[in-house]
């Protein structure tokens, strides 16, 4: 039997959906959240669990008031769910899209396919690898966002070079 730990947060990082949590802040304070839909809730010590079951997935704002000085916290509602859903749909537009084109190298292929509600009709191998790489990229945005990275950022260093003159 799983059990559903309280965890303290700062309003410093992600919280996912379904989680609950517990504010970590001073006897002396208050928070309001407002959530993407602007909604907003509010809580003051002594402060007791949140359930997070209903927030909504984007970014919030934490509102936090301590000894009468206001400071505004960013952070993520991550719903695990959605994103591994939509990453899975994407792998199977994949799959399809690989099918049509395995199928056309193979000599025969389709003269119409529907992929996602979009119907191809006798499309080109280069549109069909146009279409695929679009997928692909699509595919690894959500991962890097799964994992906290960023994949518009290939560069890891730059290293300059001089041929002996300064």
């Amino acid at each position: 039997m799983a059990t559903n730990t309280v965890r303290p947060v700062d309003f410093k990082t992600d919280i996912f959906v379904g989680k609950t949590i517990q504010p970590a802040l001073p006897d002396d304070s208050t928070v309001e959240i407002i959530d993407p839909k602007a909604q907003r809730y509010s809580y003051s010590a002594p402060y007791t669990p949140i359930n997070t079951k209903d927030w909504a997935e984007g970014m919030a704002t934490a509102i936090i008031v301590v000894n009468g000085v206001s400071t505004v916290q960013h952070f993520q509602i991550v719903d695990p769910i959605t994103a591994a859903t939509q990453y899975n749909q994407i792998m199977a537009i994949l799959a399809e899209i690989d099918k049509v084109i395995e199928d056309r190298l193979a000599g025969g292929g389709t003269i119409t396919v529907t992929i996602n509600n979009k119907t191809l009709m006798s499309e080109s191998l280069s549109s069909l690898y146009a279409l695929r790489a679009l997928y692909v990229n699509r595919a690894n945005a959500e991962l890097a966002k799964a994992k906290g990275t960023n994949p518009d950022n290939p560069i890891k260093s730059i290293s300059r070079f001089t041929r002996g003159r300064k």
